[in-house]
């Protein structure tokens, strides 16, 4: 790169002063010819579009610096104004920098950037797989299973993604039964007890991605669950840590999860609906 870079600077300053107030083809074809990560280029006052294959985008930073500052002075005409501002495009077939050329600092600043490379993320990049859905519905099933208790219910929740996808709040109701063995007075042997629950829920997640793994999202969050039917315990606070699977082309995730409470541990699988 080094060699590159200053095999262009002799270069430029080799070649008559005429050549530069050329016509833009001049610029053009000197750069492409010069700059082995160049495929083409457009040189206008206002824009230098460079055409780059995507090993220009594995170089480090000062490198591209290094090889954009010999770009920019050979695409200048030399009675061109030194301080013109100046936009700089360089993309490949699935990336891209846009930058502005400062001429104080002598290097181009970046603007904006894009890469069409990176998969769809659950999660980061909610919007994506959920199609611009703001809202969706859960259904599923949870059990607690012990030695002397044993609990089953159904879920249903509704909610909305917040920031992008990477939070959700929702609410919904959950119903089930309690069984729990009982010893007998005199000890002889137990008897069993059952009870109903409905209790309100509302729980808060925040996603995360794996970038090797776009189809799965860890989530982790707080749930809160207000009992209706059974007064000793009306607000039962608790932590939830999940995993969501996004099957196929499917309208949404499967959805696993461990929630901690005061009273117990239970496990959790439903499908969410975008």
């Amino acid at each position: 790169m080094k060699l590159r870079s200053t095999l262009a600077i002799l270069a430029v300053a080799l070649l008559p002063t005429r050549a530069f107030a050329q016509a833009d083809g001049t610029a053009r074809s000197m750069i492409v010819g010069w700059f082995a990560e160049v495929e083409d280029a457009l040189v206008t006052p206002e824009l230098l579009q460079i055409h780059v294959d995507s090993g220009f985008f594995e170089l480090s930073g000062a490198q591209k610096q290094a090889l954009l500052t010999d770009i920019v002075e050979m695409s200048r005409s030399r009675d061109e104004d030194p301080n013109a501002t100046q936009l700089i495009e360089i993309r490949s077939a699935l990336r891209g920098h846009v930058l502005r050329w400062d001429s104080k600092l002598n290097k181009g600043v970046l603007i904006s950037q894009w890469d069409q490379r990176k998969p769809p993320r659950l999660g980061t990049d909610l919007n994506t797989l959920r199609g611009n859905k703001p809202w969706f519905f859960h259904i599923g099933g949870s059990a607690r299973l012990s030695s002397s208790v044993s609990t089953g219910n159904f879920n249903a929740r509704i909610g909305a993604f917040l920031l992008k996808g990477r939070y959700d709040l929702s609410a919904g109701i959950q119903m089930g039964g309690t069984s729990t063995n009982i010893a007998t007075p005199d000890g002889s042997g137990e008897s069993t007890a059952t009870s109903s629950n409905v209790n309100v829920t509302l729980l808060f997640r925040r996603h995360f991605v794996i970038p090797s793994m776009p189809k799965l999202s860890p989530n982790i969050g707080g749930q809160a669950l207000f009992a209706t039917v059974n007064e000793d315990n009306p607000i039962n606070p608790g932590l939830v840590i999940g995993l969501a699977y996004k099957p196929g082309k499917g309208p949404g995730v499967i959805d696993l999860s461990f929630s901690r409470s005061i009273e117990a541990t239970s496990a959790n699988l439903g499908y969410t609906v975008f």
